[in-house]
């Protein structure tokens, strides 16, 4: 399980006061309101360690976030961290209802039929206005809608889903 999750890419400075535009990558766009402080690692082609910063504030515009971070004070300073990534710990995560689960821990689960048999490891799942699809990539890509009906069991401890398997999905 993962320790950290991503909720956000800053893309670019907003205005000229170092804000910075954030195209969030979080469920609840809500959770960056009231931040204090935001883990901040290097963007994904670079290596580096997170690093604690503080917010001081945080904005709304359409489906982006307006991030306002100590010691960015100008649309040069925001530009440096164009691309860098935004994350929360796990303990800071939003909390979840009984069967919900983080998509993170959810890949690389072996997705087992009614029956036992293995179908393959749950590789991705894919946001749909109805309902999450869970792909699972075995000998076929096999698509199984994320509703009670067809995931009957979620054990992360064993690292297994249990799904009914209808030929033909």
């Amino acid at each position: 399980m993962e320790d950290y999750f991503r909720i956000g890419v800053i893309t670019r400075p907003h205005g000229v006061h170092g804000e910075m535009k954030v195209y969030p990558v979080t469920d609840d766009i809500n959770r960056f309101k009231g931040m204090k402080e935001i883990l901040m690692g290097p963007p994904e082609d670079r290596k580096g360690d997170l690093s604690t910063v503080k917010v001081e504030g945080v904005r709304f515009q359409k489906n982006m976030v307006l991030l306002k971070l100590s010691g960015v004070e100008s649309p040069e300073d925001a530009r440096k961290y164009s691309g860098f990534q935004l994350y929360v710990k796990r303990e800071d995560a939003i909390a979840l209802s009984k069967d919900e689960y983080y998509v993170s821990d959810l890949i690389g689960l072996s997705v087992l039929s009614e029956k036992g048999e293995k179908l393959g490891m749950l590789s991705d799942v894919l946001k749909t206005a109805a309902n999450d699809v869970y792909v699972v990539k075995g000998e076929r890509e096999i698509l199984i809608p994320a509703v009670k009906e067809y995931v009957l069991s979620i054990d992360l401890e064993k690292g297994e889903m249990t799904v009914l398997f209808v030929e033909g999905m």
